[in-house]
């Protein structure tokens, strides 16, 4: 699965070789010296994963990562910190930061791509998700508003587990206050008179 990955990093030969494994693995790759610039790019243009350099001048990666979870629009952004610090200290700070993973230095070409291809794998998964959701929400207002100007309501009772839902429709329709009298299906058969209009109903 292809990705769009940003790499930080103030080392050129770690650039390179971490520029030249995953681009063989077939991801987009850019490159970057320094967190100042990085965090002007990501602004730009959002990547899926970000590669992470912990021990740079200026800006550390530490650092780095926390503008990116203080952002509304970035901080779901996974971050794998890399470092040739083994120290647990580091390591622990890493994930404390909102590090998803951890790569020592010297690379292994095995575990950068194993690594990355987990982590690309799961953006795209959450945003696929996200995207049902949203869709989702879309068609629900939809509906409503289709009911609403129809003057439909509905009800839906789940003959297993007893769960009663009514929509808001239906409430106005009865002359009732949403979220009121019908708090089960006893209570909805309570009200409704049997000259009312039209009821739906879905088990």
């Amino acid at each position: 699965m292809i990705g769009n990955i940003l790499i930080v990093d103030d080392e050129p030969a770690a650039l390179k070789l971490l520029k030249d494994i995953l681009t063989a693995d077939g991801h987009v790759i850019r490159l970057f010296n320094n967190g100042e610039l990085a965090l002007r790019s990501v602004m730009v243009e959002i990547p899926e994963l970000i590669l992470l350099d912990i021990r740079m001048p200026g800006m550390n990666g530490f650092e780095v990562c926390r503008r990116l979870k203080e952002d509304e629009r970035l901080k779901e952004i996974p971050v794998i910190f890399i470092s040739a610090a083994s120290d647990m200290e580091d390591k622990v700070r890493a994930f404390q930061e909102g590090g998803v993973d951890y790569i020592t230095k010297p690379f292994q070409k095995e575990e950068v791509i194993a690594r990355v291809r987990t982590h690309v794998a799961l953006s795209h998964t959450i945003r696929r998700m996200k995207e049902i959701a949203e869709n989702l929400r879309i068609s629900e207002e939809s509906l409503k508003m289709a009911q609403a100007i129809a003057h439909l309501g509905y009800w839906e009772l789940d003959a297993k587990s007893g769960q009663f839902n009514c929509s808001e429709e239906m409430y106005r329709i009865l002359g009732l206050e949403p979220q009121g009298q019908m708090t089960n299906h006893e209570a909805f058969l309570q009200t409704v008179h049997p000259t009312t209009g039209r009821v739906w109903q879905t088990i």
